[in-house]
């Protein structure tokens, strides 16, 4: 451990085990890294179950094969004892008798550890785990400088070890996430071959709650995370203003300045702090994603509100962007509208309705408009396409159920349907004009306030 070269081989490790897939390779290289560095014979990890309040052992270097997988309770036994109490131990001697821990001897063992030192894996008050390395009698036993030598080390295995926990935990979400999709896109396919396009709001909602949760400790995750890379850049900085009183000593300081060298410091510290912002922003439109398909299904509220049409036409916009921006480039001209008394999540299964069959009306990239303006006791928005436009004889279909133009399976003929009777239900009308090679608009009309009694309790 006086050799600094094992800075940089740490550095390595951490970037190495970054890109493994399997926890238990990682789990294995931290302890073998730790039995290599103290010259040791034998070493274990055990990881920590809050739930459980116990350890498991999960890597093991020439340990008998029924201790991989054993459990030991908070507070017994030498791991268990420095799990519970948070301090590293050095153990010299045979320790047998040690009314501490109570260690019988297992079957068919033959050699005792003559030195031991262990180690909590712990971040602030987080309890990860416990790493124990050991060497065998007839080698030079362990001292209190290698103990806290491996604190130190240990210390920054600890993050090596979260980072590798909370890139499995960040992988099983996306493959979580993944599945979700799927099965939303599938759920979403017979929605519309059963005639049940409207309740698509309930499912954008549900995604959005199952979003919220591992975005919510991602970014709890972040925030730690960036105070712990203040910390460490805090102690490089401090490192660095020290270098000149190792003049007496060249070596120490010719390692350190080509370490430095070798690491690209000055890049690692602004590249890292670029990263974490990267991150944030990430982060933050995520969750603005998240908000918007909260709001644009609004399950929690099916009775009649006033509400902000501009806003319901800006969440819809955002929850289909994917399905537009390859295909058109959105223009706004809102008028001044007063709030509208209206069922807002059916309302923005209207405007998504016609975002999305504007940008599929468009062989290459056009435009899509929208205009609001009010007009008497009357909100009006017009959402218009540069696309291929309908003929005539199309024009006098469009609202039927079950028409469609789209090939066998892209559609269902539903969407306009239901969008003409939400229409309906809020006093309202909805009409369309187009022209061949020209564009299409159609025209809503709604009451400020609201439909009549009669059209409200049918709603």
């Amino acid at each position: 451990m006086e050799d600094t070269s094992w800075y940089y081989n740490l550095y390595q490790l951490g970037r190495d085990l970054s890109r493994h897939s399997d926890p238990a390779d990682v789990q294995a290289e931290i302890l073998r890294h730790v039995v290599e560095a103290f010259d040791a014979n034998t070493g274990c990890l055990a990881l920590y179950s809050q739930t459980a309040q116990e350890l498991t052992i999960v890597a093991g270097i020439e340990l008998p094969q029924e201790a991989m997988g054993q459990k030991i309770p908070l507070g017994k036994g030498v791991m268990g004892w420095v799990a519970d109490n948070r301090e590293p131990l050095l153990l010299n001697g045979d320790v047998s008798s040690d009314s501490r821990f109570s260690l019988p001897r297992r079957p068919g063992q033959t050699v005792r550890a003559n030195s031991a030192m262990c180690w909590p894996l712990a971040l602030d008050e987080r309890l990860l785990g416990v790493i124990s390395i050991n060497r065998r009698e007839g080698v030079t036993p362990f001292d209190e400088q290698a103990l806290e030598q491996g604190r130190s080390l240990v210390n920054m295995l600890t993050f090596v070890l979260e980072n590798a926990l909370l890139h499995r935990e960040s992988q099983e979400r996306i493959h979580q996430l993944e599945d979700l999709n799927d099965r939303l896109e599938e759920a979403q396919h017979q929605l519309l071959q059963s005639e049940k396009l409207a309740s698509i709001g309930q499912l954008a909602a549900g995604v959005a709650h199952e979003i919220n949760n591992p975005i919510g400790y991602v970014n709890s995750n972040l925030s730690t995370l960036r105070g712990y890379l203040k910390d460490i850049l805090g102690l490089v900085q401090h490192y660095e203003s020290i270098e000149g009183e190792l003049t007496d000593k060249p070596e120490v300081l010719t390692a350190i300045t080509d370490l430095k060298e070798e690491l690209d410091i000055d890049y690692l510290r602004e590249d890292s702090l670029e990263l974490m912002d990267e991150c944030d922003e990430g982060i933050t439109r995520v969750k603005k994603i998240v908000q918007d398909l909260k709001d644009f299904s609004r399950v929690d509220s099916g009775d009649w509100e006033w509400a902000d049409l501009h806003a319901g036409i800006d969440t819809t916009l955002n929850v289909v962007w994917n399905e537009i921006k390859y295909k058109a480039e959105v223009e706004k001209e809102y008028g001044e509208l007063p709030n509208v008394r209206c069922m807002p999540s059916q309302l923005n299964q209207v405007f998504m309705n016609l975002m999305v069959n504007a940008a599929q009306a468009m062989d290459e990239r056009g435009k899509i408009t929208i205009c609001t303006r009010a007009e008497g006791d009357d909100v009006l928005v017009d959402v218009s396409d540069s696309g291929k436009g309908m003929a005539p004889e199309t024009l006098k279909k469009v609202f039927d159920p079950f028409f469609t133009t789209k090939p066998v399976g892209k559609g269902t003929g539903l969407g306009l349907s239901l969008s003409y009777g939400i229409m309906q239900k809020h006093g309202g009308t909805i009409e369309v004009e187009s022209e061949v090679g020209k564009g299409t608009t159609f025209h809503i009309r709604l009451p400020a306030k609201g439909a009549v009694t009669g059209q409200e309790s049918a709603a």
